[in-house]
C-alpha cells in the first residue's frame, strides 16, 4: 500500500507593498508543503477574488497555470493596509 502525498497548504498573500509580498512569497516558497496561489494588493481585491469562485478572470500577480481559480486554505493579510481598519471593527 502506497502513501498518498499530503496536500500542500495554499496561501493567498495580500499586502499593498509589493516588495513585502514578494519577500514573504519567496520565504514561503522554500517550504515544501506550502504553495502561494496568488498575491493581491488590497482588501477590495480579496473580496473580488473570493466572490468570483466560478470565474477565471482575476488578474493575480502570481497566477496558477491557465488562470485556475483556487480557494486558499489561508489568506495572509496585512491588517495595517490602507482601508483595512474598517474590517477590524
Amino acid at each position: 500500500m502506497q502513501n498518498s502525498p499530503l496536500k500542500k497548504i495554499s496561501i493567498l498573500l495580500v499586502d499593498d507593498h509589493e516588495l513585502g509580498r514578494e519577500g514573504v512569497a519567496r520565504l514561503l516558497s522554500d517550504t515544501p508543503d506550502i504553495v502561494v496561489i496568488g498575491q493581491l494588493g488590497s482588501g477590495e481585491e480579496v473580496i473580488e477574488y473570493l466572490s468570483h469562485s466560478d470565474s477565471n478572470d482575476m488578474n493575480l500577480e502570481n497566477n496558477l497555470p491557465n488562470n485556475i481559480y483556487q480557494m486558499p486554505d489561508i489568506i495572509l493579510l496585512d491588517a495595517g493596509m490602507r482601508g483595512c481598519q474598517a474590517w477590524a471593527a
